[in-house]
C-alpha cells in the first residue's frame, strides 16, 4: 500500500512546480515545515497538506491549473462546487481516497489533498470578512450560525440570494467577492489566516517575511517561512515535546493512497451522509440514532472499499493461492490471505470470489454460505474501474471472469 505521507509530499511537490513555473509565491505550513526540518518526512498521522499563498497568487494558480491540468489531479473551491464549504482551494489527487462524513457531505473530489489556504490583509473589514467566511461554512453544514447581529444577517443574505440565482452563482459570487476584497496591499504586510484542527479555530496574524526558506521533504524541495526566527523555533520545541500518533482507518473516516474515490462510486452515498451531517451536530436530537446510522452507512461504504482493495490484490495471484493451498505451503498463503480473513470475520459479506471462497472453506474452515448468504448474487457482480476520464477499464471482486 502506497504511503499516505509520501503522497501529501508528492502533491505539495506539484504545487511548488507550477507555482516556480509561472511565478507565484507560496509558503508551506509552518507545522509541516518543522516536521520537515526535523525529520524530512511527516508524521504518521497527517492526512493532509497546506500552503499558503496571497489572493493574487491564488488567482494565477489557479488559472496555470486550468490552462494545463495533470491526470488525475483535480481542484475545488466554490466555483466548482456550490456546496464547497471553506473559502480555499483544494488540490486533490483523484486516484486516491479520503473519506469522512463532513467532507462527502459538501465535497465531490475525495481523494487525498493539498488545502491552499489564502493570506488575508489585515484591515478594519477582518471581522466581517471571517464572520462571512464561517457564515457560509455553517449553511453549507446546516449549521447554528454563530453570532447575533453579523451572523444571522449575513446567512439571510446567502438564503436569499440561492433563492434568486442558486447555489453554483451564489458560491461563486462570493469566491470572487473574497477573492477581490484580499487583494491588494495591506497595512505593514500584515496577513491573518484561521487553520482548523477538529473543533478548533485558530486565528493567527503574521507579518510575512521578505525572504523564504527552502525544506526538504521526502526528498521534495519546498519553500516556507523563515526558519531561522524565534517564532520558528519555539514551534520546532514544541513539536520535539508532541506525542506522535498514527493515523488509522475508522468509522469516522479511511484513506488510501491506491484506491481512487470514483471507482468507490461515492457520490451514491452523499444524499444519505448530508442530513445525517447535519443531524450529527445537533444536540437536541438523539446521539444514539444518529451514531447507529452514520456506522451502518460507513460499514457499507468501507466493505467496498475492502472488497475493491482485496480484489486488486487477489486478481494476479489467485493461480499462486491455490497452488500453496494444494502443496501445503500454509505460511506462505495465510501471510497474504490472514489481513482479508481478519477483515471478513470482523465486517463479514467482503466477497471476492468463489476461488477465494474455496480457500476460505478448505483452509480456514469458514462456512462462506453463510458468510455470504445475504448478499452473494449480488456481491458476485463485482465492481466496476474506471479511468479518471470515466472510461470503463475492467471489473474486480466478482465471478464474471470464472
Amino acid at each position: 500500500m502506497a504511503n499516505i505521507q509520501e503522497r501529501i509530499a508528492e502533491l505539495m511537490s506539484e504545487i511548488h512546480a507550477i507555482c516556480v513555473a509561472n511565478g507565484i509565491t507560496y509558503y508551506l505550513d509552518e507545522q509541516l515545515a518543522v516536521q520537515a526540518e526535523v525529520n524530512h518526512a511527516l508524521d504518521a498521522n497527517v492526512t493532509t497538506g497546506r500552503v499558503l499563498m496571497t489572493a493574487e497568487d491564488l488567482k494565477k494558480f489557479i488559472a496555470a491549473f486550468e490552462e494545463s491540468p495533470a491526470e488525475n489531479r483535480e481542484i475545488e473551491y466554490l466555483k466548482t462546487n456550490g456546496f464547497y464549504p471553506a473559502f480555499n482551494v483544494k488540490y486533490v489527487d483523484a486516484s486516491s481516497v479520503f473519506y469522512n462524513m463532513r467532507r462527502l457531505a459538501c465535497e465531490r473530489c475525495m481523494g487525498l489533498y493539498v488545502i491552499i489556504s489564502v493570506l488575508k490583509p489585515v484591515g478594519l473589514k477582518s471581522k466581517v470578512h471571517q464572520t462571512i467566511e464561517q457564515t457560509w461554512e455553517s449553511l453549507s453544514h446546516d449549521e447554528k450560525i454563530i453570532g447575533r447581529r453579523l451572523g444571522p444577517v449575513v446567512a439571510y443574505r446567502f438564503r436569499r440570494s440561492i433563492v434568486k440565482q442558486g447555489r453554483n452563482k451564489t458560491a461563486s459570487d462570493l469566491f470572487d467577492y473574497l477573492l477581490e476584497e484580499y487583494s491588494g496591499e495591506s497595512r505593514r504586510n500584515e496577513y491573518w489566516t484561521v487553520k482548523k484542527t477538529g473543533k478548533k479555530v485558530a486565528k493567527r496574524s503574521m507579518v510575512i517575511p521578505a525572504k523564504r526558506t527552502m525544506v526538504e521533504l521526502y526528498g521534495h524541495q519546498l519553500y516556507t517561512f523563515e526558519t531561522d526566527t524565534e517564532l520558528f523555533q519555539e514551534l520546532k520545541e514544541k513539536y520535539m515535546r508532541k506525542k506522535k500518533k498514527e493515523f488509522i482507518n475508522s468509522e469516522m473516516h479511511f484513506a488510501d493512497a491506491d484506491v481512487s474515490y470514483k471507482d468507490l462510486d461515492l457520490d451514491q452515498f452523499r444524499d444519505i451522509i448530508r442530513p445525517m451531517s447535519a443531524e450529527s451536530v445537533d444536540i437536541r436530537r438523539p446521539a444514539v440514532r444518529i451514531r447507529k446510522k452514520r456506522r451502518k452507512y460507513f460499514n457499507k461504504l468501507r466493505k467496498t472499499h475492502l472488497r475493491y482493495y482485496y480484489g486488486l490484490l487477489f486478481e494476479d495471484q489467485i493461480d499462486d493461492l491455490e497452488r500453496m493451498l494444494k502443496e501445503g505451503q500454509f505460511e506462505q498463503l495465510e501471510e497474504i490471505m490472514d489481513p482479508y480473513v481478519e477483515d471478513l470475520r470482523k465486517l463479514k459479506n467482503i466477497y471476492i470470489s468463489e476461488r477465494i471462497n474455496n480457500i476460505l472453506r478448505e483452509h480456514y474452515d469458514i462456512d462462506t454460505e453463510e458468510m455470504f448468504s445475504d448478499y452473494q448474487e449480488f456481491y458476485k457482480e463485482g465492481i466496476k474501474i474506471y479511468d479518471y476520464k470515466g472510461n470503463y477499464i475492467r471489473t474486480v471482486a466478482g465471478t464474471k471472469d470464472e
